[in-house]
């Protein structure tokens, strides 16, 4: 069943059966294993892929060799969750390089705002800086496996064409894969064609509006009248509903609802029976959130201290913020990567967000990942995109 503003939901995560591998070890970097074709623009930060245009950020500030160790840190910060030294970069990677030469290229990189040092005694971290140069430039995406993609596909055949139960997979599967916070939003209702409703009688004075679109996003709505209608009754107005507006925009239904006048001159609807067709037909335009993976987000050593937890928890409680987060997100087939302040939502900084827009026939719709800055990157953005491909051709995008 969907929920309206998405929702925690851990019995599903036993549908998918995905094993839980652990990280392999790291592996050593080769001299030219440096480069992608993923690049950022500089106003959105959008991910294009097929080609190297470099914008925002400038690549030739940094040597090969900071580039490399740079790389060498990120990844390996990525897995550990502390403070990365020379001697740590020296035995991992094979750069052909001194722990000295490296711990003095780490504090070139520091000086130059890729790096910093926590503690004096400690090693360093990436900084936002860093970190952007290595989602537009430097890393390597490694793409989903085989059985990932396999069990994607397979889950959605169980849910094909139901939009809202499509959106509720999405941001589960999202969850699982990435170990992160799941998000699917819906397109905006109002983009929507109207398909038909259904008016159920729950009694005592209450009746259950169910309004499907085209493209089968579903609005329940609990009615409470202070008359009483025969069941027969709602069935004949929901009859009438069907035949004189199927096929019309949701923004001109929303628009007949609140001109009483020329909404029961065109289904000759009087009284309480109209009472009943204005109410079903107000319904809420905003976009529906489903939200899936927030224990995940306790697992991170970034979010160990409880007020910050608190204070992103508080930001994913409210769906109007989640969906603003991962907007705008490009066009279709481009992945947005926002690092940091990028989100702009307080108590999201030492927050990233991967997104992509997925297509509905006309309407676009968003989902994305979010998680730490220190975000398994490479893993996320094709999982990202793939996940959207997949959600568009199952909605006719």
């Amino acid at each position: 069943m969907a929920r309206r503003g998405g929702g925690e939901s851990e019995k599903g995560h036993r549908s998918l059966e995905l094993s839980r591998k652990a990280h392999p070890h790291l592996t050593k970097l080769p001299h030219n294993d440096i480069f992608c074709k993923a690049v950022s623009t500089l106003i959105f930060r959008v991910l294009n892929f097929g080609g190297i245009t470099l914008r925002g950020l400038n690549s030739t500030e940094l040597t090969e060799r900071q580039r490399r160790i740079l790389e060498a840190v990120i990844r390996c910060y990525t897995f550990t969750a502390e403070p990365v030294g020379s001697r740590t970069v020296a035995k991992r990677y094979n750069l052909g390089i001194s722990p000295a030469t490296i711990r003095n290229v780490m504090a070139d990189l520091e000086e130059m705002g890729y790096l910093f040092q926590p503690h004096t005694s400690a090693g360093r971290v990436p900084t936002e800086k860093g970190y952007r140069l290595y989602v537009d430039e430097l890393m390597k995406e490694s793409g989903l496996t085989r059985e990932e993609k396999e069990l994607i596909e397979r889950e959605y055949e169980k849910v094909k064409h139901q939009l809202d139960r499509i959106m509720e997979h999405t941001s589960r599967i999202l969850s699982l894969i990435s170990r992160y916070v799941g998000v699917a939003v819906t397109p905006p209702m109002h983009e929507g064609v109207f398909r038909h409703i259904e008016l159920i009688s729950l009694g005592a004075n209450t009746v259950l509006s169910v309004l499907i679109t085209a493209s089968g996003m579903v609005r329940n709505k609990l009615i409470s009248l202070d008359f009483e209608i025969p069941r027969q009754e709602l069935e004949r107005i929901a009859s009438i509903i069907n035949k004189k507006l199927s096929g019309i925009s949701m923004s001109r239904i929303r628009d007949l609802a609140h001109n009483p006048v020329e909404l029961r001159s065109m289904l000759g609807l009087e009284g309480e029976k109209f009472s009943v067709v204005r109410y079903a037909l107000d319904f809420d335009p905003d976009v529906q959130v489903y939200l899936d993976g927030r224990a995940n987000m306790l697992s991170q050593p970034e979010f160990s201290s409880a007020k910050r937890m608190e204070r992103i928890f508080r930001v994913l409680e409210e769906r109007e913020r989640v969906w603003r987060i991962l907007y705008p997100a490009g066009k279709a087939g481009e992945v947005q990567v926002k690092i940091g302040s990028e989100v702009k939502c307080r108590g999201m900084e030492e927050c990233s967000v991967v997104s992509a827009v997925y297509r509905a026939g006309d309407m676009v719709g968003t989902i994305g990942i979010i998680g730490p800055k220190r975000m398994e990157y490479p893993r996320v953005i094709p999982l990202v995109r793939y996940t959207a491909k997949v959600v568009s051709q199952m909605l006719g995008g």
